[in-house]
């Protein structure tokens, strides 16, 4: 099955929302370095040329775990590698709390939902998109996003849009 059901969505929702209240006491924009070493998940560096975005090993039957991350390309801005770092940590986070039984080695391209497709492991496919509702549940809370998108339709200005990258630190 392609997408994501609501009540789905909704379970989703609220362990972003468990993850976040480990870190700052919910402040935004949300600090994803916090909630991984809360959970005593360390982060390593892959090099700039590696073909994985990130790879997380939960193999190990307890923490510490390790998540390496792909280090900035030299086309990238740092605000760019910035929003893309955070994105992928909340991608990774939401294997952890979602997929907590799959003790497996996460490789993570930029293809891997395609590819996913395209082998027809279906499983796989649900799993990416569960990890990346979870990231942006977790970077975006729906009632923070929406309280804000309608006061920023009351005040209007032509900017709205960048604030509200600004406030969540996203792209």
């Amino acid at each position: 099955m392609f997408g994501i059901s609501l009540d789905r969505v909704e379970e989703i929702e609220q362990a972003a929302t468990e993850a976040r209240q480990r870190c700052r006491g919910c402040q935004l924009p949300v600090a994803t370095h916090e909630i991984l070493s809360f959970f005593a998940i360390n982060r390593g560096h892959l090099h700039q040329t590696s073909q994985y975005e990130a790879i997380f090993d939960l193999r190990a039957p307890h923490p510490p775990y390790e998540i390496l991350l792909r280090d900035k390309k030299p086309d990238q801005s740092d605000t760019g590698y910035r929003h893309r770092r955070r994105f992928t940590e909340g991608h990774e986070l939401g294997h952890f709390f979602l997929h907590d039984g799959d003790r497996i080695l996460h490789r993570e391209t930029g293809e891997t939902i395609v590819e996913a497709v395209a082998d027809e492991d279906f499983e796989l496919v649900d799993m990416e998109n569960d990890a990346n509702c979870f990231s942006g549940a977790l970077l975006m809370p729906r009632e923070a996003v929406r309280r804000d998108i309608e006061l920023t339709q009351l005040h209007g200005g032509e900017f709205w849009l960048q604030s509200l990258s600004r406030k969540y630190d996203v792209s």
